[in-house]
């Protein structure tokens, strides 16, 4: 059996770090201020990420929305994928590949 979370007899998948700080998620017209934990992956020549925010996010859990685009306190752009999103905050990943955190 193949195990498919290694490659090569080692796991594909390296922690890089993490960033958090203050952000704006955005959906459409839609901009509400979060806090943001970000954990930053490597596996595949590809950064990938997923992590937590916290803020008034009822607006966007009432609209069952899932794709927002989440601004970093550095200016930077990241697409996100909603998921578990309630009044207080919700979960996410990222799409595309993401930078290397500094």
């Amino acid at each position: 059996m193949v195990d498919s979370f290694s490659h090569r007899g080692r796991n594909s998948v390296k922690l890089l770090g993490s960033l958090r700080g203050d952000g704006l998620l955005t959906h459409g017209e839609t901009s509400i201020a979060v806090s943001y934990q970000l954990d930053i992956y490597e596996g595949r020549n590809r950064r990938t990420g997923g992590g937590a925010l916290e803020g008034p996010l009822g607006p966007l859990a009432d609209a069952e929305v899932k794709d927002a685009v989440l601004r970093l306190a550095d200016g930077a752009l990241i697409e996100v994928v909603l998921s578990e999103v309630d009044a207080q905050g919700a979960y996410f990943e990222t799409r595309g590949d993401l930078p290397a955190p500094s």
